[in-house]
């Protein structure tokens, strides 16, 4: 018997559940096999996000965020909270392994995201392309976007960046997402 493969990871933070159940159903329903991660503090998520399996070609953090982060709010004093800026984890404390997003595609649906100092932490792990609200678009739209795009990426077999400019073109990214990604291997400084 094969060990079990994950094609997709999602992984939750806060009280998004129903948005990412609705995507866990959507990457299923393309034919992925997916693990579902609900996390409840930034330790916790970042030990998901560094353990995503080998296999995985597609990540989607569901949570909400602000001008600081990804969005985990208030802790007993027990647990460390000590990554946080006023409830939130800020991309320069992500702690990810090097080849912790390698080749992956990287979703986050939460607001304000989309910056260039998430961006570069998941590309820097590795990560193929990572895609991100940079403001504050309705969750509905977010969960419509993932769909159009993952269904020409994965099933269709579409390369990301002409699946990024036929939804640009279809009206279906109107400033919605932002898209960085990696163009190509990093070349040696001599």
């Amino acid at each position: 018997m094969m060990p079990y493969q994950s094609d997709a990871t999602i992984i939750v933070i806060g009280d998004c559940s129903s948005e990412a159940q609705t995507l866990r159903l959507i990457v299923e329903n393309l034919g992925c096999k997916t693990d579902f991660n609900p996390t409840g503090n930034p330790t916790d998520f970042l030990a998901v996000l560094n353990s995503v399996p080998a296999s995985c070609r597609v990540v989607i953090i569901c949570a909400h965020g602000d001008a600081n982060g990804l969005v985990f709010g208030e802790f007993f004093p027990e647990v460390d909270a000590s990554l946080l800026i006023q409830g939130s984890l800020p991309a320069r404390h992500l702690r990810l392994a090097p080849t912790a997003a390698t080749g992956r595609i990287i979703f986050t649906t939460a607001c304000e995201t989309g910056t260039a100092a998430f961006a570069r932490t998941f590309l820097d792990a590795g990560a193929a392309a990572f895609l991100a609200p940079a403001d504050f678009p309705d969750g509905e739209d977010i969960v419509l976007f993932i769909h159009a795009l993952l269904y020409q990426v994965l099933n269709r077999k579409q390369p990301l960046p002409r699946t990024w400019d036929r939804l640009n073109d279809a009206g279906l990214n109107t400033g919605l997402m932002s898209l960085s990604r990696r163009l190509g291997p990093e070349k040696a400084e001599n």
